[in-house]
């Protein structure tokens, strides 16, 4: 409690009621409300910060979620381990399921996205020399995993955790086809439009980092922000949700549709957006550490990991789909 009434005095606030809600944060009583006290690790944090909210500020972007000034009128106290920023408690609605504040939420992602906009001009050739080496690396890296399956079935016998990568080769074949698919798609497009759009982008989407509250929808914890395309966002919350298998798969595609026709997306964006989603090097990476020592997991550890990777790409293949067929495609049919 030392600690936290020192922070929160830099705030020119008094705890009189304090309870951790994890480990990093504290929902504080100050006497007239309520605010979360968060703990970071985070590095550059006061220079994020001051991006996040100049920019705020400047385009009015009511959904960023407010933060206090320190009588050093920074909104982040540095210490020796750890920082500290102090933002109101927000309070959810009530009776307001996740599902049902996935479309606000995509809405107001589209927002800020489009207020912070800048249009940055492509270098086609160095574009296309990079697309080639992805498509080499995208070969590359799927023969790696037909020699890993080749290893595995040589074994009298495979372990679980080996027969179900085993069983995901279908799976790993169909990405790495739409990865090239996507790749080439993507090549087509900047020798068209020429142009890459970036914003401001939260870094670090997930369900716990946006609420539906009563004054209307707002992201929180922008510590890991920066300006970049887009599709990172998007891609970053679609992976946060989408190792489960009762993902809902539908509201998600219902809330791209709007995110995509309110901001604009145009379809390099599209293509940038499933590459992000299709990418498979954290995949890769674990069962390359599996193969290098599998005994770094218990088995039962190794087999829960290796079967949310198939649920999020099972979802991820359907969302990729849907953007071939009802953007791609469509646009294609139209022209």
């Amino acid at each position: 409690m030392s600690k936290l009434k020192q922070v929160l005095q830099s705030y020119g606030m008094f705890p009189y009621q304090g309870e951790m809600i994890t480990k990093k944060l504290a929902k504080v009583y100050t006497g007239n409300q309520y605010v979360a006290l968060k703990q970071t690790k985070t590095p550059h944090v006061n220079r994020t910060f001051a991006m996040v909210y100049q920019l705020a500020k400047k385009k009015n972007l009511s959904s960023v979620a407010q933060v206090y000034l320190n009588d050093k009128q920074s909104p982040v106290l540095l210490g020796k381990k750890h920082s500290y920023y102090v933002s109101p408690w927000f309070k959810s609605k009530q009776d307001v399921s996740f599902s049902s504040s996935l479309l606000p939420f995509f809405s107001e992602l589209a927002v800020i996205h489009t207020k912070t906009a800048v249009d940055r001009r492509l270098n086609v050739d160095q574009v296309q020399d990079w697309i080639q080496a992805q498509k080499s690396k995208v070969k590359t890296n799927f023969n790696q995993f037909e020699k890993w399956i080749g290893s595995f079935e040589a074994n009298h016998y495979m372990s679980p955790s080996e027969l179900l990568i085993c069983h995901s080769y279908r799976l790993i074949r169909e990405i790495s086809m739409q990865m090239e698919y996507w790749y080439g798609e993507w090549l087509e497009r900047v020798r068209e439009e020429k142009k890459m759009t970036f914003s401001l982008c939260h870094g670090n989407l997930s369900p716990s980092h946006f609420i539906n509250s009563v004054d209307g929808m707002v992201l929180i914890n922008w510590e890991k922000a920066f300006y970049g395309h887009p599709a990172k966002d998007l891609a970053q919350f679609f992976y946060s949700i989408c190792f489960y298998h009762d993902a809902p798969i539908e509201q998600l595609i219902e809330g791209l549709n709007i995110y995509v026709d309110q901001h604009t997306f145009m379809n390099g964006d599209i293509s940038i957006l499933s590459l992000h989603l299709l990418n498979l090097d954290r995949y890769l990476q674990e069962v390359y550490q599996y193969v290098k020592n599998p005994n770094l997991r218990t088995e039962v550890e190794w087999i829960q990991r290796f079967q949310r990777y198939q649920f999020y790409f099972d979802h991820v293949l359907k969302v990729q789909k849907h953007l071939q067929d009802e953007h791609i495609n469509n646009d294609d049919e139209s022209i």
